[in-house]
């Protein structure tokens, strides 16, 4: 293992949101790395843009995970 983050006092919740950014994160920047080796004349790599609207991806995420699934429950 590469990268071993030690988060025993968080609660597994957190731990899971955590992940959960990780992965989109994750994805979007392939995404973007494909499309910029796909076309790079119409495509930035990581341009300003792109950075802002991961932003706003992780944010939502974040509201999501720790506000609106605390007060709709599903189960």
């Amino acid at each position: 293992m590469f990268i071993d983050l030690k988060l025993k006092n968080l609660d597994d919740e957190y731990k899971n949101v955590i992940k959960d950014c990780l992965k989109i994160t994750t994805v979007l920047v392939v995404i973007n790395i494909f499309m910029y080796i796909a076309n790079p004349a119409d495509h930035v790599l990581l341009g300003s843009n792109y950075l802002e609207f991961i932003v706003y991806i992780i944010l939502g995420l974040l509201t999501y995970s720790l506000v609106i699934s605390k007060i709709i429950k599903f189960d």
